[in-house]
């Protein structure tokens, strides 16, 4: 039954947000949507968060790898793609008389949202703006460029993580990126 599957997968991805330290904010479809930093903010929130976003990838691809193996027959299961912004959000209980629900509401989440989606586009798993990794101690950060997202009228810098990518490679390509601007076949 795939909405099993699905639930599945939701649940072993909730516990990687617990895992580090995330708030486990709602379920949208099979999308688990976190949040770090409320109520309390901690300096290792962005590095907390980062390697959450890393292990959801991982845990979902390990996910798919489990589900094929058990009957080639099933449906191949989407791929988890992982967004992440850092931002203000507004944080709290919001609701009404009949329902009250502890959420986090702004740009900020809304960005994440649409690098998440983004992903699709440049056949990534992961995607980070450039905002949010400069708030982590990690030097995984692969450059990937800049990008109007829905909704905003100025680019985002873009990073995806990649722990195995040379860091001599990662300087070379953020150094083409930034001449992409001035001298685009001098770039390339």
């Amino acid at each position: 039954d795939r909405r099993l599957v699905v639930e599945g997968n939701a649940i072993m991805l909730s516990q990687v947000v617990l895992d580090h330290g995330g708030i486990l904010d709602k379920f949208i479809g099979d999308a688990v949507v976190a949040f770090w930093g409320a109520p309390i903010a901690r300096l290792a929130d962005g590095g907390r968060a980062a390697a959450a976003g890393y292990a959801l990838w991982q845990a979902g691809e390990a996910f798919r790898a489990e589900v094929a193996a058990m009957d080639p027959a099933l449906p191949r299961i989407g791929k988890t793609r992982v967004g992440m912004h850092w931002g203000e959000a507004v944080v709290g209980n919001f609701g009404g008389e009949s329902r009250i629900q502890y959420t986090a509401l702004g740009d900020s989440m809304n960005t994440a949202a649409r690098l998440e989606s983004g992903n699709k586009a440049f056949r990534s798993s992961v995607m980070a703006s450039e905002e949010f990794a400069s708030h982590t101690t990690l030097d995984w950060w692969r450059p990937m460029g800049r990008v109007v997202l829905s909704g905003r009228a100025s680019p985002v810098a873009l990073c995806e993580p990649a722990p195995d990518f040379p860091a001599a490679d990662r300087q070379a390509l953020a150094a083409a990126l930034d001449l992409l601007v001035a001298d685009r076949a001098a770039a390339l």
